[in-house]
């Protein structure tokens, strides 16, 4: 079979399995909700007069802490409780493909509930001053963050088969990229550790795409991110066709 054959049809058997999984509209129903109810709840942005999203845009990676962990977690658990963990290892299919083909239908799930939060800040744009790249630059931020760490979880969840013990895995993972500088700040630690830290955090690399600058280096973390998050799993999945 040849490996794009194979990659489609991994693909559309992944997609097709979160589709008719309750957990992701249990996680789009969390994402709605976490994005929608401390925008709308407030009357700032009938007074404001100006578009600073940042805090709607610097909300949404705590919510990806828990919603795609919640996307990810059954990923490889159902595999691992139904056996065909085993017959995916002896697929025609390089192991390279076979998590990318996981990743792309986690992916494309993400993304589209990602997209459709953006209705609730654009719901203000005819009560304020609208600043299209920032807001643009400022989604895409958020949309690469996201698709990097669906990747790290989707490698996280091939660890264990409990599901709770990949969620909270990657809730953790999540949850120290999104506020790792704080470490940096908080504790002693030698400068090397701190210049790390400071560099893991999407809190400070979003900064820039808020104020409507587009910085290579930040998307060169976001990529960085994406690109290790693909090694781990593909690391995983040959350390585990070792052990059997």
């Amino acid at each position: 079979m040849k490996q794009n054959q194979a990659f489609k049809a991994l693909f559309s058997k992944e997609l097709t399995a979160l589709l008719h999984s309750p957990a992701v509209y249990a996680a789009a129903f969390m994402l709605y909700a976490g994005a929608a109810i401390p925008f709308v709840g407030s009357g700032y942005w009938f007074s404001a007069g100006f578009s600073d999203f940042r805090p709607f845009f610097l909300n949404l990676p705590f919510l990806f802490c828990i919603v795609i962990p919640l996307l990810a977690m059954n990923s490889w658990a159902d595999e691992k409780k139904h056996g065909t963990d085993r017959l995916l290892a002896v697929y025609p299919v390089h192991k390279q493909l076979l998590a990318a083909a996981k990743a792309a239908a986690l992916l494309v799930c993400f993304a589209g509930m990602t997209t459709l939060t953006m209705i609730i800040p654009l719901s203000v744009i005819p009560l304020v001053y609208f600043d299209f790249f920032s807001f643009f630059l400022s989604f895409c931020a958020v949309l690469c963050f996201g698709a990097a760490f669906t990747g790290w979880s989707l490698a996280l969840a091939n660890i264990s088969a409990h599901t709770a013990v990949s969620f909270l895995l990657s809730f953790f993972t999540g949850l120290f990229f999104t506020v790792s500088h704080v470490f940096a700040q908080l504790l002693p630690m030698p400068t090397f550790l701190v210049k790390i830290l400071t560099f893991c955090s999407f809190t400070l690399h979003f900064e820039s795409a808020a104020r409507g600058i587009f910085d290579t280096r930040d998307f060169f973390f976001y990529i960085l991110l994406m690109i290790s998050a693909q090694g781990l799993s593909v690391f995983i999945l040959y350390a585990q066709e070792e052990q059997r």
